[in-house]
């Protein structure tokens, strides 16, 4: 509109100027004859003639248009109040989503989808608000229409779809589409994050094989994030290894875990699954060559419950104990091994000794009843010197 009328003033300036120019030379005239009628004028009127016909000409047009345009619902002026309504309802669906007033927000998105020339995004939140109210059929429509439009996002789609399998306690359909996703988008820093939360929440941390590196390479979680998702996979494929009653392939399983095998989750699963062998020889071995690396109280506790040689596991203690200094763990661990035998003095001092060491040991309730229990033993014909 504007550039017509800079047009329009523009020819009118130009025939200003040649109007006084011809003016100069003279006012010349025009004959126009045309079926036995004449017509005579001079040049500048016929000029001013020709552009006032043409504005009315093109207003008259302009009039015409604006008027079937709103009759028939077409034009800018109607285009205009629908690209209006359309923004107002997603607007407010929004905000009723953010509220989480779901219904309201899975309403006015779809409306507002319906009125849209890209309605993806308004059917795809429209989904996620009829999931919320676990309205599956409205919420299946929209992620249809949505699945429909012409611009999409692919990824999106195959997030909701999840989400909507989970919402519905379909795992396994849920699953296949996490499988399908991290196998289409191995990379996607989205599905990544995704895959780490779905797999975790559903205790499958062997579904993470392909996007743990990933997850590590591009930061997409801490540190201590990543190993706590590693030492799940490893204690999963230890539980799948115990299954299968192989012992090297619980073995293998530990081995490959590299720079997980001095985590005490790591190790503590790793001597529970060989507990489960029932290879109480080599369990001690190995339980004991850790104890000289670190000798914390989970540990100490595993190896004291061991039901094989206590005199050895005693005196491996008393060792240990001279080596790294006397710790509430240790006279815990030394206490059990000392009931296991049947010694009572040397039982009852060692669950005193743990109740009164200052350390992060295990609750002292606990300790108090062991050392309750102690009471309770017969003394043995040769009691195990503490000192």
């Amino acid at each position: 509109m504007i550039r017509a009328l800079l047009l329009i003033l523009g020819f009118a300036a130009a025939g200003v100027f040649l109007a006084q120019l011809i003016k100069q030379k003279g006012a010349g005239y025009v004959l126009i004859y045309f079926n036995h009628y004449s017509f005579e004028t001079s040049l500048g009127f016929l000029c001013a003639v020709i552009v006032v016909a043409w504005i009315l000409l093109w207003a008259a047009y302009k009039l015409i248009s604006f008027v079937i345009a709103s009759l028939w619902g077409t034009g800018q002026l109607a285009k205009r109040h629908k690209i209006k309504k359309q923004k107002n309802l997603q607007a407010e669906g929004l905000l009723a989503y953010n509220s989480e007033h779901w219904h309201d927000a899975g309403k006015k998105l779809y409306q507002s989808a319906e009125i849209a020339d890209k309605p993806f995004v308004s059917y795809l939140m429209s989904a996620k608000a009829y999931m919320k109210l676990n309205d599956f059929a409205c919420a299946k429509d929209a992620l249809k229409k949505a699945q429909s439009c012409q611009a999409i996002d692919a990824v999106s789609l195959k997030l909701t779809a999840i989400d909507m399998a989970v919402a519905q306690g379909s795992l396994t359909e849920a699953k296949l589409h996490m499988d399908e996703a991290l196998k289409q988008y191995p990379k996607n820093p989205v599905v990544l994050l995704k895959a780490s939360e779905f797999y975790d929440k559903a205790n499958r941390p062997e579904g993470l094989t392909k996007a743990l590196p990933q997850l590590e390479k591009q930061h997409l979680l801490q540190a201590d994030q990543v190993n706590q998702l590693k030492v799940k996979q490893m204690k999963q494929a230890l539980r799948d290894a115990v299954k299968s009653g192989d012992a090297k392939a619980i073995d293998k399983v530990y081995k490959k875990a590299n720079g997980l095998r001095q985590n005490p989750e790591c190790y503590l699963a790793y001597f529970e699954a060989l507990k489960s062998q029932q290879d109480m020889p080599a369990l001690m071995d190995k339980v004991e060559k850790q104890l000289k690396h670190e000798a914390n109280g989970e540990l100490l506790s595993l190896y004291a419950d061991i039901a094989h040689d206590k005199e050895r596991q005693f005196a491996f203690l008393k060792q240990l104990e001279a080596n790294q200094g006397e710790t509430a763990d240790l006279d815990l661990a030394l206490g059990r091994v000392a009931k296991a035998l049947g010694n009572k003095e040397d039982a009852e001092a060692f669950f005193k000794a743990a109740v009164t060491t200052q350390g992060d040991s295990g609750p002292a309730l606990e300790l108090v009843q062991l050392q309750q229990d102690a009471t309770a033993i017969q003394p043995a014909s040769e009691g195990i010197s503490r000192h």
